[in-house]
């Protein structure tokens, strides 16, 4: 579920270095660029052009965005075997790590886990 905030906020958070990827203003999609810290949506940027088209910046300030959230996928245990009984996965060093029947049981039922999760993302 997306969150609606005010202009005020959103500045807090870029300025807090947590500004969102994407938020929804005007009916447009705006995303944001670290090196002006402010979101563009093909044609022009919102906080600068907010503040120079509204007679008040008090209005502007009040005015509501949305912060589209990102859909995070988590990846899976990638599990490999040397023969139909060695299996093992491989540490970020590339080191092959053996799995035992009960780790590679576990393993299995993390990668279900992992698959229902990233199902319920995609809705």
């Amino acid at each position: 579920m997306n969150k609606t905030i005010t202009i005020y906020e959103l500045l807090g958070l870029i300025k807090d270095g947590k500004a969102p990827k994407l938020v929804k203003y005007d009916n447009y999609i705006w995303e944001y660029k670290k090196q002006f810290d402010d979101y563009f949506n093909d044609e022009e940027y919102l906080i600068e052009n907010g503040f120079d088209s509204w007679n008040n910046a008090k209005d502007f300030l009040e005015e509501k965005v949305e912060i589209i959230e990102e859909k995070t996928i988590i990846e899976k245990l990638n599990i490999e075997n040397d023969s139909p009984t060695q299996f093992y996965i491989r540490n970020e060093y590339g080191t092959k790590c053996s799995l035992t029947k009960h780790s590679k049981i576990i393993a299995d039922k993390l990668n279900e886990v992992i698959d229902y999760i990233n199902r319920r993302e995609d809705k």
